[in-house]
């Protein structure tokens, strides 16, 4: 595979995880206006839900469209080296930083790294990056999940050491990151559906 060729793969296998993710809440949306509908109970309530739901799917529709069209496009390098200084803008981390520490490549995902540059504000302190973007290879040599968000480049480790642990999650969640993973000697926060996983009692 050419280097352009491995690059439209990349750029394509991120535009259809973010087209499914955009689907999936579209879909929980709709699902909970069916539910309002379910409930009601007499003509003059359905003609008012009705209403309320038109008025609610049209919303919906302005959302979709606006998802798709503020969503920052992602951009693939083969080598982080070869990142135009134009296109950096994240002040206090590199591009090797966020780099695959396997073959080198990175793939840049805007929203997730403007997050990661409001956390550092936040905690106005050294911020280490152990696990940024991975590739394919990489991922699996390290037992990521298969559809880990590493390969995605929204995901970052985040090293504790000289941090509070309560503080990095507290500015974490304030910065947008909705993906958790608590660790003994790092965080692991992404850009994914909400969830976490680890020890509950991680900050205590």
């Amino acid at each position: 595979m050419t280097r352009d060729e491995r690059e439209r793969l990349v750029t394509l296998e991120q535009q259809m995880r973010d087209s499914r993710e955009d689907m999936a809440e579209l879909k929980l949306d709709v699902k909970a206006i069916r539910s309002v509908l379910a409930e009601a109970r007499g003509g003059w309530k359905i003609l008012l839900l009705l209403g309320g739901a038109a008025a609610a799917i049209g919303r919906l529709r302005q959302a979709a469209g606006q998802r798709f069209r503020r969503r920052p496009a992602v951009s693939f390098f083969a080598h982080w080296s070869q990142v135009p200084e134009r296109l950096w803008r994240w002040p206090d981390f590199a591009p090797a930083e966020i780099a695959s520490r396997g073959d080198g490549s990175i793939l840049i995902a805007p929203d997730a790294l403007d997050r990661l540059q409001a956390l550092r504000d936040a905690l106005r302190r050294p911020v280490t990056v152990t696990s940024a973007y991975r590739d394919p290879v990489h991922n699996a040599r390290v037992g990521g999940a298969p559809l880990s968000r590493h390969k995605a480049g929204d995901a970052f480790d985040i090293a504790l050491r000289g941090h509070d642990r309560a503080e990095m999650l507290e500015a974490a969640r304030a910065a947008g990151f909705t993906g958790f993973g608590f660790y003994s000697s790092f965080l692991h926060i992404d850009c994914g559906p909400k969830r976490q996983w680890g020890n509950t009692s991680w900050t205590y």
